[in-house]
């Protein structure tokens, strides 16, 4: 069980981190960001913490 919250939490992380690019690329300026990116980023922390968690 603790493994799905592990890919999920990778797979957010890294589609979190794709879009970012993404967005800087497409603006040519890494200062712009969307303001949903600071929450890919905590639901992939969060998701990987639970999978730690059940880990233990």
């Amino acid at each position: 069980m603790e493994n799905i919250f592990y890919y999920a939490g990778i797979a957010c992380l890294i589609i979190t981190g794709l879009a970012q690019l993404f967005v800087a690329f497409q603006h040519r300026n890494w200062q712009v960001q969307p303001m949903w990116a600071i929450w890919g980023w905590l639901v992939g922390i969060g998701l990987l913490s639970i999978a730690t968690f059940l880990a233990i």
